[in-house]
């Protein structure tokens, strides 16, 4: 089963993405000191970061360069609610 690390600030979006990726295992985490906590503590792979672009403290961006240090084969996918990213997204 592979194992999907969601990651953003609203615990109603978190239910809802879990409910959607019914059938994976799911880690949640409503920030991103919370899922550098979860990945940490998480035994075995994590084959993808799900993570909101804008949050408190750190954007997705940061946060997925930070685990891909300890997680290097994890994918990253991004998800948010701005119409337009960010301005330090465009040369993403």
């Amino acid at each position: 089963m592979e194992t999907i690390l969601v990651v953003d600030d609203d615990a109603q979006v978190l239910a809802i993405v879990g409910k959607m990726l019914e059938g994976y295992r799911i880690l949640n985490a409503l920030n991103a000191e919370a899922a550098v906590r979860v990945a940490t503590a998480h035994v075995g792979p994590i084959h993808l970061l799900l993570s909101d672009v804008v949050m408190p403290g750190a954007t997705g961006r940061e946060l997925a360069q930070q685990l891909s240090l300890q997680r290097p084969e994890m994918e990253v996918l991004y998800m948010t609610a701005f119409a337009r990213p960010p301005d330090p997204w465009r040369n993403v």
